[in-house]
């Protein structure tokens, strides 16, 4: 009979925990408090590439924070979340990502390329995967948000900060024209803005 018990007791903790991805129970207020000024260093350490990023959280009217990912000024992809009280305990939390690609489909969704990423792709689920772990009080874990084994160029990169130890520095070079070119370190650019 106590086995019944342990059994019953497991699944109603499995239930208290939102089993429901993206709701948590916590007041929509602490999961804003949380999340509103956190630059999400754990997705930045576990999922960038090679070139120096920095993410910038942005709160907005309590119930949406947006992120923005840049590198040397120049955003590289935006990301925003939307909260929704469920119940005073209970929130959702809703993952956007704002960039598009140039045929109108999500930025880093596992068929971006880009020559110079920011991100290991797909984005999106290590975005969850980083604001669950905030939420749930624990590390950032990779398995929960696998990434693309397609991703050439960002694996490239990585590769080489972690040799060198320096992330690869993408400048922005304006031609007359007024259109630019991406160059890194040594002078290689790509041709295009990003």
């Amino acid at each position: 009979m106590p086995k019944r018990f342990l059994i019953a007791g497991a699944c109603l903790a499995a239930a208290a925990c939102g089993s429901e991805p993206g709701v948590y129970d916590l007041p929509r207020q602490e999961v804003y408090d949380r999340l509103a000024s956190n630059p999400l260093d754990a997705l930045k350490f576990r999922r960038a590439c090679g070139i120096l990023i920095h993410l910038l959280p942005s709160a907005r009217n309590g119930d949406e924070i947006d992120w923005r990912v840049t590198h040397n000024g120049h955003t590289k992809v935006q990301f925003s979340i939307r909260l929704e009280e469920l119940s005073p305990e209970q929130t959702r939390v809703s993952v956007s990502v704002d960039s598009k690609d140039a045929d109108g489909s999500e930025a880093y969704d596992g068929d971006y390329f880009t020559p110079y990423p920011a991100f290991q792709q797909p984005l999106r689920p290590a975005i969850e995967e980083a604001i669950a772990a905030t939420l749930e009080g624990r590390e950032f874990d990779p398995s929960r948000a696998p990434h693309s084994r397609d991703d050439d160029v960002c694996d490239v990169q990585r590769a080489t900060l972690q040799q060198n130890g320096v992330p690869i520095d993408v400048v922005m070079q304006r031609r007359g024209d007024g259109s630019s070119d991406s160059l890194s370190e040594d002078g290689w650019g790509s041709g295009t803005t990003d």
